[in-house]
Parts: C-alpha cells; structure tokens; sequence
C-alpha cells in the first residue's frame, strides 16, 4: 500500500487547484456501496484488525483505534520527511514504515513500543510481505531520479537486503500472492505530464524467478494487464486470489478501483475526479464472499481518498451491495394478482427469478462455484430449484418488476429469488430472497 510520490501528488494539487469543478466525492459502481468514511489526515497507514490503524505523518510513528482517536505514540522524527509506506505483519506485532526524503525505512515494535532504523533505500515506495516469514519486498528507486525502479527483498530481522529485479520508469506499486509470485504496475517513463492514459501494464515474476538469483528485468515477467492508465496501490486477497488495483492517474481522469481476476480486470468501485486513491486494503471475509459486487457481506476494501487541498482526507470503506427482492399478493393457496420487485441490479442489465419450495431452505445460503468470475450463493441447492424465468431486463436504475395472475390452490410456501447478468448476459451474481407464505 503506498501513498502519493511528491511529484505526483504537486501536479495533482495543481490540477486541483486549476480546476473550476468543485471537488468529487468517491462514487461506488453498482452493487458496491460506501460503510465508513474516516478521517485519517495527510500520512500514510496499515489497518489493524480492530478497525483501527498505525500510521506515520512524517514526524510522527502513531496509533490510533478505530474512531480516529489517538492511542500511542511510538516515536518521533526530529524533522519531516516524505512518508512513503506503512504495512503491519500478520500478527501485528511489528509495523514498518519508510519515507523517502532520506530513504530511511523504520521498523516500529507495537508490543515494545520503540523505532528504530532497519534499512535505507533511496525513493522507497511500497512494501509487500514475501510468502516466506521473515522477508518483504520494497519497490525503490536505488538510482534516483531518471535512473528506473528496483525490486529489492529485505530480511525483516537484520534488515540485509538483495536487488531481485530492475526495470523502467518511475517507481510503481507491488502484491505478492500465497505462492511467493510478485505483481507489479509499470509507471509511465516518458516526458509528456500529466501521464498519459493507457501506458502502463501489470506484470509478474515468479516465486522461481525472484529466488533464482538473476537480476531479473521486464522482459523476464509475464504480462497480466496491459493498457492500463495508472497505478498507485496494489493489494492481493488470499481468499479469492484477487488483485485490487488503485487504478489512478494524475490527470485527474481515472480515479477507480479494479479487480483483476482470472477474467481480466473488472471494474469494483470508482472514485470522482480530481481525487486520488490510494493504499488499498482488502479485507477478506469469513466465508467464500469475496470483495465484489452484489456478493453477501463479509469482505470489503478501504481505500485512501485525498484531493491534496485538504477538504478530502478519508479512509473509504467499501462492502457488497446486494440486490433485494420481494414479493406482495396473495398467500400461495389464493387467487389474484401477485408482484414480484427486484432493486439495485445491474442498470440495464437482466434479472431471472428462480422458484424453489421453502421447506428445501437450508437457513443459509448455499455457495456454489458456478464458474462465474465470483461465487454465486443460492436460497437452495440450485438441482432443487423448481423453475427460473428466462432473463428480462432491467431499467436504468437495476430496477425489475414482474406482475402475474396466481391460479390459487397452490400448496406449501414458495421462496423467490433472482440471478442477476450484466447489459452482455453474463452472470455476476444474486439477490436476497423472499417467501411467499
């Protein structure tokens, strides 16, 4: 996760400045919706899994719990410095924090209290733990400025450090999956500002490569995402094995969260213009729920949300919205017109209302992997589903309502519920359910 480098966040503030728009607010995509807005001030961050965070503003090594209140100070700096990264290790027993007007990188004792000095890397930029206990991987640029980016892994515990790979541009953010493979988002390295869209592609080194001791380049990765406009912060979910990208660009064009997945990249949330987004989080959640939309609660995303002017600071908390549906008419064993309504699916896009008795519901839902790009959860085992509509579309505001005229004499009660497509027909989930009784 990683904050703004200094001269992006200038040509950012100056568009602010320039601008005669009034300043945008995150927007949610549908099917995603905003749980919290927090004002965390102008420093960088890790989330703590109370909700609240350890932070570092260029001065200071705080915490604060999850209200924004001032917990502990762990340390101070006798001058302020650019803070670039703050990550915290699974048991949030240490953070480590770097800045790069020095290129110091801090390791933060939460249990002991004390800082000290691990490492320097000139331009430290992003950190991300390595699959292996023990190590992480830094995104810096060694060189300086003009010179590209390096991928260094660092030993957490003597803070002795190897170069792994080097390739063009500025410096840009780093994931590293469950298998030890290392994504990374390339930075525009040309002489046009601000950056211009489509230049910027995700790539990957394996676990094999990183540790083969080559000094691997851009021609040794492999290519996820091509075409991309920009990349601030990158997280990966062990759960799901999805990435979520801050896909943003000075310009103040693109400011948008995306999910890449084995599908390509997919399109979760976005942000307004004239923001810039950054540290992503990704929080998975108890279940097979992944952070998507119209999935059930469970897991979600935070987001850093800043206009560089000092009005728009916040922590953005994002979760699944799901679809609802529901029933009104008469009582299964009498005649009449009956309503079937569906809300926030997909605008112009389809809905199928599945029919299944309810003495086959389960009390929960039940997940199946349906080979959609998410797990889809169903009111009942989907062989026990008595009859589906074909898909019928959607208004402009995911809106659906289906009115019939019920024979009566029906017996038992029925549980409805929807299967929800995208404008193209693909599948991207389901809604709640309803019974008839």
């Amino acid at each position: 996760m990683t904050t703004t480098p200094l001269r992006v966040a200038a040509a950012a503030l100056l568009t602010t400045l320039l601008s005669p728009l009034a300043l945008s607010q995150v927007t949610t995509a549908p099917g995603i919706q905003t749980a919290e807005l927090l004002d965390v001030g102008d420093r960088s961050y890790a989330t703590l899994s109370d909700g609240g965070y350890v932070s570092f503003d260029g001065l200071a090594f705080e915490r604060y719990d999850a209200a924004g209140n001032l917990v502990q100070t762990y340390g101070t700096l006798p001058a302020f410095v650019f803070p670039s990264f703050v990550e915290v290790d699974a048991g949030e027993t240490f953070a480590y924090a770097g800045e790069s007007s020095n290129g110091d990188i801090f390791k933060i004792d939460l249990v002991a209290g004390t800082v000290t000095t691990l490492a320097n890397m000139t331009f430290n930029y992003d950190f991300a733990f390595d699959a292996t206990a023990g190590s992480a991987y830094i995104s810096a640029a060694l060189g300086g400025f003009g010179a590209g980016n390096d991928i260094v892994r660092i030993d957490l515990a003597t803070g002795q450090w190897t170069q792994v790979a080097h390739v063009a541009g500025p410096s840009g953010p780093i994931a590293v999956d469950a298998a030890g493979d290392l994504y990374y988002v390339t930075i525009y390295d040309g002489a046009n500002w601000p950056p211009p869209l489509a230049e910027e592609d995700m790539i990957l080194w394996s676990d094999a490569q990183l540790d083969s001791g080559q000094l691997l380049t851009e021609a040794d990765a492999s290519y996820l995402t091509a075409g991309l406009d920009g990349g601030s912060s990158l997280a990966y979910d062990p759960l799901s094995g999805n990435l979520y990208l801050a896909h943003t660009n000075a310009s103040g064009f693109e400011n948008e969260i995306l999910r890449i997945s084995g599908s390509g990249p997919v399109l979760d949330s976005l942000g307004g213009a004239f923001t810039w987004i950054s540290t992503v989080e990704v929080v998975s959640g108890s279940g097979p729920q992944v952070m998507a939309p119209f999935q059930p609660s469970g897991a979600m995303l935070r987001v850093n949300n800043v206009d560089f002017g000092g009005t728009i600071r916040d922590r953005v908390t994002l979760v699944p919205a799901r679809a609802t549906i529901a029933f009104s008419g008469p009582a299964n064993d009498q005649p009449g017109q009956a309503t079937i309504t569906v809300q926030d699916a997909v605008p112009n896009g389809f809905v199928s209302i599945m029919l299944a008795n309810s003495s086959d519901l389960t009390g929960q839902e039940v997940p199946f992997d349906s080979g959609w790009s998410v797990p889809a959860f169903f009111m009942v085992d989907p062989l026990l589903i008595w009859r589906r509509t074909q898909p019928l579309p959607t208004d402009a505001a995911g809106a659906f309502t289906l009115t019939y005229n019920q024979p009566g004499g029906l017996t038992g009660d029925w549980v409805f519920q929807a299967i929800l497509f995208d404008a193209s027909g693909v599948p991207v989930g389901t809604s709640t359910y309803v019974i008839n009784d």
